[in-house]
């Protein structure tokens, strides 16, 4: 299971988007920023993670094809992760301005992009709804041993997100 944008649809949508080069080690997003950019990946390797306590704890290795930003695109609210570029790479960017053109010039392709946008954040729902109710079973996370093994079960998730990312380069 890959949660990356169809190539045709990422192909299809191009026009509408900002091409943003990265360096390796370049900061993208910023937990808690307010803005709402989407961004595809179409080169490189990028690392979600999240700093709130004080170290990097790693979310996920993105690649080509995949998505980050969605959840503020469509909720609107602060971003719940950081995104660094981990290689030099290329990214899509769309923001709302460019959405809206789209929805008035290409409203068939607007309606596949926003399937396939619900698409894949369902799918990481049901990996996080997976590990939770795993967790939910041995007791759920009561004290720092429990929280711990629900932080390795994420870990162990991520970890195989990733083993399929590499499947579909």
């Amino acid at each position: 299971m890959t949660y990356t944008m169809p190539a045709d649809l990422t192909a299809e949508i191009l026009w509408y988007c900002t091409p943003v080069e990265v360096k390796a080690g370049e900061l993208i997003l910023r937990r808690d920023d307010t803005t709402t950019d989407l961004y595809i990946i179409t080169r490189g390797e990028f690392k979600v993670f999240d700093d709130s306590r004080g170290e990097d704890f790693l979310l996920g290795i993105l690649g080509r094809g995949c998505v980050f930003g969605e959840m503020a695109f469509l909720d609107g609210l602060p971003r719940s992760a950081a995104v660094r570029s981990v290689s030099d790479g290329s990214l899509l960017r769309l923001g709302e301005r460019e959405f809206d053109r789209m929805v008035l010039k290409a409203p068939e392709a607007s309606v596949r992009f926003l399937r396939a946008l619900s698409e894949i954040v369902c799918r990481r729902l049901r990996v996080m709804n997976d590990a939770l109710a795993g967790a939910a079973l041995s007791g759920g996370p009561a004290g720092p041993e429990q929280e711990q093994e629900l932080l390795n079960t994420i870990r162990a998730m991520h970890r195989s997100v990733r083993v399929e990312l590499k499947k579909g380069d």
